[in-house]
């Protein structure tokens, strides 16, 4: 009697301990449909994941737990699918964060009713839907402004320099620059280009999972480019290389406009400056009517610029000025 107790009590410990041993197995996660080309493979801009699993025996619903809370976030729930299907979509769309997730069915194994199997617990996966910041960008060599346009400067390659902003995902890829709205190409800190005239840059920050921060501006003016000189006239002394006893030449020449003002992408002209006989260059303006005793001048004539860029010179020689009376004879 004792040995048939004994017999029973095995039997139905095995079969309960087989009952309570069924686990789901072959746990994986998904992107957008439970196929092997699909799979969940690090960090993803994705917010509802497919969880697939398998079953040996018949099951009616299944009850998936998924949670960040073991990384530091808040979220934490559970969801029965009333399906049976062993491919199933989360219900709703997860934040960004690392997350566990936890599988049990509610299965069969005839004759027995219907019951819960032990929890399986499926590999971890990685959500990433919230953008980096955006560099915070800074240019040194031109005096780049991130809030307006800056004075005009005649160094014509900017140096633009920035830190790795934050990110709370997948972390910042690398960057990319938009020069006056046109496309987007990828930079590193320590950019230093060519550009002249009035430009504006936007950078902004791209992910591990190709999400783009906001854009980081900085406007820049530069103007490396020299005006035109006058085209200057003498109108009172004659013909050059001839004397005159005229001691006062008349200079003129009309208005010059430096390269790219009407379009804003120069600096403008700022003065015009003269040299005689190659001597320091002084400010003039159009019709400059000084006066020279005797002697032979040659006159120098330059444009400069707003940033300091001065013209070739328009060279007026050949003024011979004779003031001083003979000899009594």
């Amino acid at each position: 009697m004792r040995k048939e107790l004994l017999l029973m009590s095995l039997i139905f410990f095995l079969i309960f301990n087989d009952l309570n041993s069924q686990t789901p197995t072959d746990l994986k996660v998904f992107r957008s449909e439970c196929s092997n080309n699909e799979e969940w493979i690090g960090w993803q801009a994705i917010t509802r994941p497919y969880f697939r699993y398998n079953f040996s025996l018949p099951f009616t619903r299944a009850e998936v737990i998924v949670s960040n809370e073991p990384y530091g976030g808040s979220y934490n729930k559970h969801y029965t699918f009333d399906n049976g299907n062993k491919c199933n979509q989360w219900f709703e769309n997860l934040p960004t964060g690392r997350y566990t997730w936890r599988v049990s069915v509610y299965y069969q194994k005839s004759p027995d009713p219907y019951r819960w199997s032990e929890y399986a617990t499926g590999p971890d996966f990685y959500v990433d839907i919230d953008p980096p910041s955006p560099p915070a960008v800074t240019e040194s060599h031109c005096g780049g402004s991130a809030s307006g346009w800056p004075a005009w400067t005649a160094h014509n390659s900017p140096y633009f320099t920035w830190s790795q902003p934050s990110d709370n995902g997948s972390g910042v890829s690398y960057y990319q620059v938009s020069v006056n709205g046109g496309g987007w190409n990828t930079v590193s800190s320590g950019w230093h280009p060519t550009y002249e005239g009035k430009n504006y840059f936007d950078f902004r920050s791209v992910d591990g999972v190709g999400n783009t921060s906001s854009i980081y501006r900085i406007y820049v003016r530069s103007d490396n480019t020299p005006p035109p000189p006058p085209d200057v006239i003498e109108t009172d002394c004659g013909i050059p290389g001839v004397w005159t006893k005229h001691t006062s030449p008349h200079f003129i020449w009309t208005i010059v406009f430096d390269e790219g003002e009407m379009t804003g992408n120069g600096s403008g002209l700022n003065h015009y400056e003269v040299s005689v006989n190659g001597g320091a260059w002084t400010t003039v303006s159009p019709g400059w009517h000084p006066t020279y005793g005797t002697g032979q001048y040659t006159f120098s004539f330059r444009s400069v610029d707003n940033v300091g860029n001065a013209s070739t010179p328009c060279v007026k020689s050949g003024i011979y000025i004779d003031d001083t009376p003979p000899q009594k004879p």
